[in-house]
């Protein structure tokens, strides 16, 4: 699942990794994410930080409070690259932090 306001970035990452064979789904924001994630199984989650009503780093807190997304992968793609932002992520429960 891709989750990122930017249609750009989504085409961008839904192109490669459909061309390498995954399903892709994506959302605008971690609130629409998240309906989603309940009606759909995700293997893997790459994540901006900055959207609209609910951002990167709250929809992560909020996720890995949930028993049953917790232990979903979830990956940054941000164009935030500053030490204290890479290290909010991780402390949220990112898997890792790719800066776009």
């Amino acid at each position: 699942m891709i989750i990122d306001d930017d249609l750009t970035n989504v085409e961008m990452l839904r192109t490669q990794l459909l061309h390498v064979g995954f399903t892709v789904l994506s959302a605008s924001d971690g609130h629409e994410a998240f309906e989603i994630i309940n009606d759909q199984h995700v293997d893997l989650i790459l994540c901006d930080v900055m959207m609209p009503l609910v951002d990167g780093y709250t929809f992560a807190m909020r996720m890995r409070e949930c028993k049953k997304f917790q232990n979903i992968p979830l990956v940054f793609v941000s164009a935030k690259d500053q030490k204290v932002d890479k290290l909010r992520g991780y402390q949220v429960g990112a898997l890792d932090y790719l800066t776009k």
